[in-house]
This record gives C-alpha cells, sequence and structure tokens, in this order.
C-alpha cells in the first residue's frame, strides 16, 4: 500500500484539517515530508475503479483483511490460553509459548491465564506461569489481580504460592477492595489468616464503605470476624 501510493500524489490536495468521510465515501491522508495530503471519493466508484486511486483503496482492503486475519489468531491463542490455564494443562501452555504466544495476553475483560489458573486452584500451572515470567499483579478491567481471584474462589495455596512469590498483599480493585475483603465477604478463613500473617489491613474500607470486618459482618460470617477482630 505505502509503496503504491506516492504515484498517486497528484490526485491529493495538501490538507490541515482532517475530518472523517462524509457518508458512503472514503478518505485518503497521505503523510508526507511536504505535508499532509487528502483525497476523497464516493467508496462505490474506488471499487469499480472509476477513480485513479482505486489500485490504493485495494491495497488498503488488504491490509484490513490481514489485519483481521491477524487478531482473529491473536484470540485464537488467548482462547487457548486460557483453556489451559483453567484445566492445568501444562503442557498445552508450554506448546503455545513455544509457538510465540505471551504468557501474558489477556481476553477483552483483561482476565489472564495467571488470573484464570488462579481462581480455578491450579497450583501447579500457576507456578509454571509465573516461572515463565507473568505479571503477577497484572489487572483485568475491574482491577482484580491474580491474588484476588485466588481468594475470591478459596484457593488457599494458590494464595499462599502467589503471596510468596510478591503478590501485593493490600493492592485494590477499583472499588478499593483488597484480596482481604474479597475472602472475608466468602468466609475463606484460612486465606483471611494466611493474608493477615502477612499484613493485609482488615480495617481498610473501599469505595463501597466497607472493610473486610465490615464485609464479614454484613454477610453473617461470625467466625471469619472473630478472626479478623483477634487478628489470628
Amino acid at each position: 500500500m505505502l509503496s503504491a501510493a506516492p504515484q498517486f500524489l497528484n490526485q491529493a490536495q495538501p490538507t490541515k484539517e482532517f475530518p472523517l468521510p462524509t457518508m458512503g465515501h472514503t478518505r485518503f491522508y497521505f503523510m508526507t515530508f511536504d505535508g499532509i495530503f487528502t483525497t476523497e471519493a464516493i467508496e462505490e466508484d474506488f471499487g469499480e475503479h472509476r477513480v485513479p486511486l482505486s489500485p490504493v483503496f485495494y491495497k488498503a482492503q488488504e491490509v484490513i483483511t490481514q489485519a483481521r486475519l491477524a487478531d482473529e489468531k491473536v484470540q485464537a491463542s488467548v482462547a487457548s490460553m486460557l483453556h489451559a490455564a483453567t484445566t492445568g494443562d501444562i503442557e498445552g501452555l508450554r506448546a503455545l509459548l513455544a509457538a510465540g504466544s505471551s504468557i501474558d495476553v489477556a481476553d477483552p475483560t483483561g482476565l489472564t491465564s495467571l488470573m484464570a489458573s488462579s481462581y480455578a486452584g491450579k497450583t501447579q500451572t500457576v507456578k509454571y506461569i509465573l516461572d515463565a515470567g507473568a505479571k503477577i499483579d497484572a489487572t483485568d478491567n475491574c482491577g482484580y489481580t491474580a491474588l484476588m481471584f485466588a481468594c475470591n474462589s478459596g484457593q488457599t495455596a494458590c494464595a499462599e504460592l502467589l503471596i510468596e512469590k510478591g503478590a501485593a498483599i493490600n493492592q485494590g480493585d477499583k472499588d478499593s477492595s483488597t484480596p482481604i475483603m474479597f475472602a472475608a465477604q466468602h468466609a475463606h478463613n484460612d486465606i483471611v489468616r494466611l493474608l493477615l500473617a502477612h499484613g493485609a489491613d482488615p480495617e481498610f474500607k473501599g469505595k463501597h464503605g466497607l472493610s473486610a470486618l465490615g464485609l464479614a459482618r454484613q454477610n453473617g460470617h461470625t467466625n471469619t470476624e472473630h478472626i479478623l477482630t483477634n487478628r489470628r
């Protein structure tokens, strides 16, 4: 596309404004050492070769097609990574990484393989993913970390491993909810004790106005409330 474009510059006009094309039209902008040039025509005329710039139009369509194919490949890779992480398929993860996938790829919600395996309680898979260089405190679109996922689903071994590897104990999500809040809300008491032992703050309040202690009390988790009150 770039190699074809210069021969059509004489069809374009210099511009310092960059509006979108009108409905049913296609507009090209050419960035050159002599400034920016533009031209616009009815899209159907490009498609029917009724304007000189049609070859560039078709090259642009090829670029768009290849970009879509590349994106589909990436999305398929992400789906495979998350499936392998959730099911504990370390060999599958190893094969995907060898094929060029990134250990930190995420789906549209920001979910990574580390988060998925932590939530599913696949401790050995979590270890493999961390050893492969995953960002331990990466967040999804809600601000959840892998440790929050483990705490939310009651996966004590995964939470312990993540903490051992340096996961942030008091990091908050977009509502300022911390890992201990997730554990306390669901009465995952072993995790509550684990987090307290590593310096988690049971009294810090999120944007919702509740602390881990408040969440335990709100949900009627008497034992959790007792653990948080006595810090043991």
